[in-house]
């Protein structure tokens, strides 16, 4: 019965707006967005802030469209509201870990933005990164509002993940079978595998 129960409630998307402390973000300050006791955003914003500023999580949902840039995703996003421009703040995107989804590496993770009709961009992963212990992601210099965000993993990110053939320990001279395991958001047609 409680596994039924739970599988119910679990397939549900729920749309929360979140409360905002302090209500109005100010010029070089830090703003953080709850449901409830737990922790959707933390903005610390520069020297430009805008007006109307709220925040609203999706959870249990896929981003709209994300798979235009990303064949993995999470089943969770953010809306960011309010109005504004040249902005320059940092923002810590929190999740929890079934929110996930098919995200093939979470310590890959990094933001993703959809600014108005405009396509979904991903951040470059030398700038946006994931606290895989907290559960957030974090991205300076985020200049949008009126947008979508939510968590992409990197391309390209394929490494051996084990050795099928033969049973090590083994000499180097043999022919060696690996399985490959690629941990990021593309196809990858070719590996050069580094030998030592």
């Amino acid at each position: 019965m409680f596994l039924i129960w739970c599988i119910r409630i679990c397939s549900f998307i729920y749309t929360t707006d979140c409360a905002a402390s302090p209500a109005a973000p100010a010029p070089s300050t830090t703003q953080v967005f709850t449901f409830g006791e737990d922790t959707a955003a933390v903005i610390k914003w520069g020297s430009s802030v805008p007006t109307g500023m709220t925040y609203k999580q999706y959870t249990g949902t896929n981003p709209p469209g994300i798979l235009a840039i990303n064949p993995t995703q999470m089943f969770y996003y953010g809306a960011i509201g309010g109005t504004g421009t040249s902005l320059d703040y940092e923002l810590d995107m929190y999740y929890k870990d079934p929110w996930i989804g098919s995200i093939a590496s979470e310590s890959a993770l990094r933001l993703a933005e959809k600014v108005g009709a405009n396509a979904w961009v991903g951040y470059s992963p030398m700038v946006s990164g994931s606290n895989t212990t907290r559960n957030f992601i974090n991205t300076p210099g985020v200049d949008d509002v009126n947008s979508l965000v939510t968590g992409i993993d990197v391309k390209d990110n394929a490494s051996a993940d084990a050795i099928v053939e033969p049973t090590p320990p083994f000499c180097p001279v043999l022919t060696v079978k690996i399985r490959v395991k690629n941990n990021g958001n593309n196809k990858i047609n070719n590996v050069k595998i580094a030998w030592s």
